[in-house]
């Protein structure tokens, strides 16, 4: 439902002493890291970071937590933000808050793609559907039909739009923490055998 493509912007790390990584998409637009620091978000992202030649180091497993890791330390900076156009939080400004000096460089864009007939024809079906969604761009897209929708991610989310929920009076939507822990199995399992309606939406934080 999303194409990651690059904005075209130039990156100079010249100024700065490192950078953070809050998705390896960031790391894949981003240029080689020829051994300097990165502050990542989960083990993906920092494996990613390792490959491309980062010394990287997860600062957190979701972008709330790396923000708690890396406040009041301003002798790690200044850092550059790598990221995609939609972010589950301005991380520059509230680093930037409790001191360290944080800039940010948007390398990739989120396009959103057209459902396949395959998928509109699933959506309107009589059955629930379980939708994954693990990036806020992907979250706006909001089914009208009955649809159960378990919008996970690493990073913590604002809710959808109030125009979107207007639109989904039929969904029901769960935010897991860590999508990445074996137990979210269980709270998905009982969430799908949930009636398809919208009675209240919860999110992580």
């Amino acid at each position: 439902m999303i194409e990651i493509a690059p904005t075209g912007v130039e990156v100079d790390l010249a100024p700065f002493a490192g950078v953070i990584f809050t998705s390896a998409n960031g790391v894949a637009h981003a240029p080689k890291g020829d051994g300097r620091p990165a502050f990542c978000v989960g083990p993906q992202t920092t494996a990613a970071a390792a490959k491309a030649g980062w010394q990287a180091q997860m600062a957190g497993l979701d972008a709330q937590t790396l923000i708690a890791t890396l406040s009041g330390q301003p002798q790690i900076g200044p850092l550059l933000h790598l990221a995609g156009r939609h972010r589950r939080a301005d991380v520059a400004a509230i680093l930037g808050a409790s001191g360290l000096t944080v800039d940010v460089a948007t390398i990739y864009e989120q396009n959103l793609l057209p459902l396949s007939a395959a998928a509109q024809t699933l959506l309107n079906g009589p059955s629930p559907v379980i939708v994954p969604l693990f990036s806020p761009a992907a979250r706006s897209i909001s089914p009208a039909r009955p649809v159960a929708q378990s919008g996970s991610s690493p990073c913590r989310s604002a809710p959808p739009p109030r125009r979107r929920l207007k639109l989904c009076r039929s969904m029901r939507m769960m935010s897991l923490r860590n999508p990445l822990a074996k137990p979210w199995r269980r709270p998905l399992k009982n969430f799908s055998a949930a009636p398809p309606c919208l009675e209240g939406h919860r999110y992580a934080g």
